[in-house]
């Protein structure tokens, strides 16, 4: 397994953050390790670096550092600022404890499942003691069909999403994500899953964690906590999310598992468990990093039953995209990692499939023909008119089906999509959580639901306020078509730069709304990009623009279907 992972990092530099720096490995070592190797591990990190002005990630090993050398017989004359460190988190922990005990009492006694994940369940592998283990918040997994419930219950000690609105979490973020945080004054953040796992989202994801669940004491309070071989299993995965590269705890964590006596590990259900999740390469690749790190007890034929673990060149794909220091993928790998999600829903793998996948993936098509055909019209300028048969062949859209209610709107008002905004009704499929002044496009197709009364046979002006849209470096130009009804009724091309705000129109034509009001908006957004492409940030979601605000009304321009954009804004209608 070591050449295994050897030839990978030598295939790809792994991102930042995976492998830990050499000073950080001396650190691990001393918190780790046994006897002179702990000690002399110790004494090389000290002479080059400080408690006090080390980085976060290795800061928050140190109480286990300090509990460690004392074990090893250093003098705690020595160990006065580890002491001090591992007072603090002793404290603050304990803290967190009893302030989260009243709210999952509630949720216990509404009849909720509640399973502790992370700190407060990792804490029972370090003898209890709440000094060597930091924790920032409390996290508490709940079965997908009790998360509106518990949301409800939380309310009323004054918790709301963080970041997000009561309505845009219940209606995006439980089918999207798997985990959101909840903040409230002068009480512990709680971090409330509906998923153990980032990706494993999908019904019934989670159902052999709470099968295979073991009881928990949460200060009193009959809880869950996953098992050994479980929690093992969450502790590698989750250190490979991007926003958890350069954590060193979890280096602690996956040891303690490993020779906590009273919980012994079912390696069988660790490799049975990697595999259904399509996790294989992932837990290799971390329960490697251990042996090599800190030489972790992990058996050989558990090594050679994870290197005889067949894997897809789906997965293959994916753990490079995932892992590889150049971020993010190209195209081909980000269908990949999306389709990889489908597999995970429990899709047949196959290429016939994934090929049928990709339409839908770059261009939100149920056939490869529609966008080629759709290309050449528009070169020709042959485009069919809205509301024609050929225009709902041509332009129809591969859409999740949706369970939600269009929202009922009356002409001439304005939609906001702002947090807490009176147009998150009306967000269907492709979008991604409402911030403080919008909401962004996720993905090549984005979708508005609505009931609009009293507008059969009259043309409609569409008014959209972008608050930004994602254009620039070597993706200089964003193409949007708005359809309504699946005819389209404009295109909206974007050019480096846009300064935003950008104020888009489209004009509806007269009959295109049935008698019954129902108008479905779709956004087609054509190869849309992550901030990470651009190099903004680490940001991967597929983002084209993001939505401010909306409005229909009448208008007297019925003949005219592609929109003017001011010159100035930089966004040509073409």
């Amino acid at each position: 397994m070591r050449a295994l992972l050897g030839a990978l990092q030598a295939a790809t530099a792994m991102a930042p953050g995976l492998v830990p720096r050499p000073h950080q490995r001396r650190l691990i070592e001393a918190a780790l390790l046994g006897g002179d190797d702990a000690v002399g591990a110790w004494r090389s990190w000290r002479a080059q670096n400080a408690p006090d002005t080390v980085d976060r990630a290795s800061q928050r090993l140190l109480p286990l550092v300090y509990r460690n050398l004392r074990d090893n017989g250093v003098p705690e004359s020595e160990l006065r600022e580890l002491k001090g460190c591992y007072e603090r988190t002793r404290d603050e922990s304990e803290g967190r404890l009893r302030a989260a005990r009243p709210m999952v009492a509630a949720l216990v006694d509404a009849g909720i499942d509640v399973l502790i994940l992370k700190g407060a369940a990792l804490a029972r592998f370090y003898a209890g003691d709440l000094g060597l283990r930091p924790m920032r918040d409390i996290d508490l997994l709940v079965h997908p069909r009790d998360a509106g419930r518990t949301v409800a219950v939380l309310s009323g000690f004054g918790y709301e999403p963080s970041g997000l609105g009561v309505e845009c979490l219940t209606r995006f973020a439980f089918r999207r994500i798997h985990a959101r945080s909840l903040v409230a004054p002068g009480l512990p953040e709680l971090d409330l899953h509906w998923h153990a796992l980032h990706d494993s989202c999908q019904p019934a994801a989670d159902d052999d964690f709470w099968q295979g669940a073991v009881p928990l004491d949460f200060e009193g309070i009959a809880v869950k906590a996953l098992n050994a071989a479980d929690q093992l299993l969450h502790v590698c995965v989750h250190s490979l999310q991007p926003e958890k590269r350069g954590n060193l705890r979890w280096y602690a964590d996956a040891m303690r598992i490993l020779c906590c006596e009273t919980e012994p590990i079912d390696w069988q259900r660790l490799l049975d468990q990697a595999v259904r999740r399509r996790l294989i390469l992932q837990t290799r690749y971390r329960l490697e990093c251990l042996r090599s790190a800190v030489a972790a007890p992990i058996p050989a034929e558990t090594v050679r039953a994870f290197g005889r673990a067949r894997t897809s060149w789906l997965e293959r794909v994916e753990f490079r995209a995932r892992t590889q220091e150049r971020r993010p993928p190209g195209t081909i790998a980000q269908a990949v990692l999306a389709y990889q999600t489908e597999i995970r829903q429990g899709h047949a793998e196959s290429v016939g499939t994934f090929l049928r996948f990709l339409p839908r993936h770059l261009w939100a098509t149920p056939r490869w023909w529609q966008m080629p055909a759709w290309a050449v019209l528009d070169r020709v300028g042959l485009a069919p008119g809205p509301g024609t048969s050929l225009a709902r062949r041509l332009f129809g859209a591969a859409v999740e089906p949706s369970d939600v209610r269009p929202l009922a709107y009356s002409l001439g008002q304005r939609l906001a999509f702002r947090r807490n905004g009176n147009g998150l009704s009306a967000l269907g499929t492709g979008w991604s959580y409402a911030e403080g002044g919008g909401v962004w496009s996720d993905g090549a197709i984005a979708r508005l639901e609505l009931h609009v009364e009293g507008a059969a046979g009259s043309p409609l002006r569409l008014e959209a306020e972008l608050g930004a849209v994602l254009v620039g470096g070597s993706k200089p130009r964003l193409d949007v078509h708005v359809l309504v009804n699946s005819s389209r009724v404009a295109r909206w091309r974007f050019v480096a730069p846009v300064p935003g705000p950008t104020t888009c129109v489209a004009t509806i034509p007269a009959g295109l709304l049935s008698g019954a009001g129902s108008c479905t908006i779709d956004f087609r957004i054509l190869r849309p990009r992550s901030p990470a492409s651009l190099g903004v940030n680490d940001d991967e979601r597929l983002l084209g623009f993001y939505l401010s605000s909306l409005q229909l009304g009448p208008t007297a321009e019925a003949g005219r279907r592609d929109p003017i954009v001011p010159p100035e804004q930089r966004a040509e209608a073409v």
